[in-house]
This record gives structure tokens, sequence and C-alpha cells, in this order.
């Protein structure tokens, strides 16, 4: 059993050395869950496939109005992938940058925290008074 003497002690070592370790592990998981998410690096080495590896196939032979179809229908899909990739490499970037000035921001609240409270409750004693 803690004494109260002391609870604000351990109060001050959670909130300073505990949570704040477990918080910065966090938030590099975090990170890599959104890099994970929106697949940036695998979109960044398929950007020009075809999407959804639809594409047409050319049978051989000596058919070109066949093999401009093939060509046509390859390159519009390559196109699709390149257009949909790119619209989640930008997401996903912005989305991770949003992230990664998020945290910080959050770990400076983090901070001001407990002395900001204990300001308010000396700003509300004193205009009780």
């Amino acid at each position: 059993m803690i004494s109260l003497a002391v609870l604000p002690l351990h109060y001050l070592y959670w909130h300073y050395l505990l949570a704040w370790r477990d918080a910065w592990r966090l938030y590099g998981d975090v990170l890599w869950f959104v890099a994970r998410f929106f697949s940036i690096i695998p979109s960044i080495k398929t950007w020009l496939s075809p999407w959804r590896r639809l594409g047409e196939t050319y049978s051989g032979g000596l058919d070109p109005a066949a093999w401009f179809s093939a060509v046509i229908v390859n390159l519009l899909m390559r196109l699709v992938g390149a257009v949909a990739r790119t619209a989640l490499i930008v997401v996903g970037v912005l989305v991770w940058l949003l992230t990664l000035i998020t945290g910080p921001a959050v770990g400076l609240i983090w901070l001001v925290l407990p002395p900001l409270v204990l300001v308010l409750l000396g700003v509300a004693l004193y205009l009780l008074i």
C-alpha cells in the first residue's frame, strides 16, 4: 500500500518516466503502422505495374489489330496503376508527416500537463478567495 505522502512522487515517476517511455515506443509503432497501412514502399516499388495485374495477353501471330489492342489495354492499365499508386503514396506520405508532427506536439503537451493543472488549481483557489 502506497502512503498518500509519496503518491505525488509515484505519479510524477510514472508520468515523466514510465508513461513517457511507453508513449514514445507507441509513437514509433504508429509511424510504422501508417507507413505499412498505406503501403508506401511497395507502391513506390510497383509504381508502373498494371492496376490489379489487369492486362491483355497477345496470342502471337500476324494480327496487328490484336497486338495494338493488347498494347493499348496494357498501357492504360499501367497508367491507371500509376495514377492510383501516386494518389496512395501522396496521401500516405501526408498522413505519415502529420503523424510525425503530431507526436512531438502531443509529447510537449504531456510534459506541460501536470504543472498546468497545478497552476489552474492555484488560479481557481485565488479566484475563490
